[in-house]
C-alpha cells in the first residue's frame, strides 16, 4: 500500500510539472507574439486608420517683402534708444551751459553795476560787428547768385540721391498643404475629426541663403499668408474640426479636409536698381535678379501631424518634406506633390 501511494504521488507530481511546462510554454508563445506585434507596430504603425494623409502639395515662389519697422527678432518693439539718448544728451548739455549763469554770485553793488555797464557796451559792440558781417555775407551771396556762369566746386557736385528706383527685400515662400482623407473601408459613421495639429516643427536642413520660419495662415483680409511676426508659429498649429474648412479661421472639415502651413525665408536678399526699363515680376524670378540659385534655397522641414477624432482616438506621425524648388528662379514658381507615405509611421497616442 505504501508503494502504491508513492507511485501515485510521483505520477501526480509529473502531471503537475507537465501542466506547469505547458502553461509556461503558452505564456512564452503569447509573450513572443506580443513582442512580434510590438516590433512590427513600431516599424509599420497604423495602416488602416479612419482618417489618413493622402497627399502633400508644396508651392514655392518669391515676392517683395516689407520688413516690419520698429521690430526686433523676438517680435518686441524697438524703442529707438539711440534717438532717446541723443535727445537726453542734448538736453543735459544745454542745462549744463545754463548752470554757471544761474549759480553766479554777485561781489557787491558797485561791481554789479559796473558789470552791467560793461556787458551793455560789449553787447552793443558785438551787435555792430555781427551786423557788418551779415551785410558782407549777404553781398557775397547776392554776387554768387547773380553770376549764373560761375561753376560749382567738386565738393558741391556730389550726388545726394539716397533712394533707388527699385529698392525692396525679397522673401522666398514654401506653402505646404496636407490633405487628410476619410478611409471608407475602416470608419464608423459617427467618427469625425476633432482637430489636426502640426507640432514639433523642425528645420532639418537650412537653405544656404537666409533662414526659414514657419507661418500660420493670415486671419485678416488679403493673401492667404501674411509674413509678419504676428503669424509666426511658435507653439504648434491646431486646426479645429468643423462642418466646412477655412484656413483663415483655422478650421478643417470634420469629414476630411486640408490643413496648411508655410515655411518662408525673409532673408534671401535685397534688390536695388535705378534702371527705368527694369521689368519686375513678383515671383521666383526675383531670385535671378539677386543672383540666387535654386539649390541655395532648397531646404528640408519636418513636423509631427496629430489627428484627433471625436471619440478620443489620437494618431501621430512624423512627416519630413524635402523642398527642392526646381526651376523656381527660371519659371517663377515650383510645385511638387507627395503621395507615397510608406516611410511615415502613424501610431496611437
Amino acid at each position: 500500500m505504501t508503494q502504491k501511494k508513492g507511485i501515485k504521488k510521483l505520477e501526480k507530481l509529473k502531471s503537475q510539472k507537465v501542466k506547469l511546462l505547458i502553461a509556461i510554454g503558452l505564456l512564452l508563445v503569447v509573450a513572443v507574439g506580443v513582442l512580434i506585434r510590438y516590433v512590427v507596430y513600431q516599424k509599420v504603425g497604423e495602416k488602416n486608420m479612419p482618417y489618413s494623409v493622402s497627399k502633400i502639395y508644396v508651392l514655392s515662389t518669391a515676392s517683395s517683402y516689407e520688413k516690419e519697422v520698429g521690430k526686433i527678432e523676438d517680435g518686441s518693439e524697438n524703442n529707438n534708444f539711440i534717438n532717446k539718448d541723443e535727445a537726453q544728451a542734448e538736453n543735459t548739455s544745454s542745462e549744463e551751459n545754463k548752470v554757471p549763469a544761474e549759480n553766479a554770485e554777485p561781489s557787491g553793488t558797485e561791481n554789479s553795476k559796473a558789470n552791467e555797464e560793461n556787458s551793455e557796451e560789449e553787447a552793443n559792440t558785438d551787435n555792430e560787428e555781427n551786423n557788418e558781417e551779415n551785410q558782407e555775407s549777404d553781398e557775397a551771396e547776392s554776387e554768387e547768385s547773380a553770376d549764373p556762369a560761375k561753376e560749382a566746386s567738386p565738393a558741391e557736385t556730389v550726388d545726394v540721391q539716397t533712394t533707388s528706383l527699385w529698392d525692396f527685400d525679397v522673401i522666398q515662400t514654401n506653402d505646404i498643404y496636407i490633405s487628410i482623407d476619410r478611409n471608407q473601408a475602416n470608419i464608423k459613421n459617427d467618427e469625425k475629426i476633432k482637430s489636426v495639429t502640426i507640432d514639433g516643427i523642425r528645420v532639418e536642413k537650412m537653405p544656404q541663403k537666409g533662414k526659414l520660419k514657419p507661418y500660420m495662415p493670415n486671419s485678416l483680409e488679403g493673401d492667404r499668408f501674411k509674413y509678419t511676426s504676428d503669424f509666426v508659429v511658435r507653439d504648434g498649429l491646431t486646426y479645429r474640426g468643423a462642418a466646412e474648412g477655412n484656413f483663415k479661421n483655422l478650421k478643417v472639415c470634420e469629414n476630411g479636409g486640408i490643413v496648411a502651413i508655410s515655411f518662408a525665408n525673409p532673408d534671401v536678399g535685397k534688390f536695388t536698381s535705378n534702371d527705368e526699363n527694369e521689368e519686375i515680376t513678383y515671383n521666383g524670378t526675383l531670385l535671378n535678379k539677386l543672383g540666387v540659385k535654386d539649390e541655395e534655397v532648397e531646404c528640408t522641414v519636418s513636423f509631427d501631424l496629430e489627428i484627433e477624432l471625436n471619440d478620443g482616438k489620437k494618431y501621430v506621425g512624423r512627416i519630413s518634406v524635402d523642398i527642392k524648388c526646381d526651376k523656381l528662379a527660371e519659371e517663377g514658381r515650383s510645385q511638387m506633390g507627395i503621395t507615397n507615405f510608406d516611410d511615415v509611421i502613424f501610431k496611437r497616442k
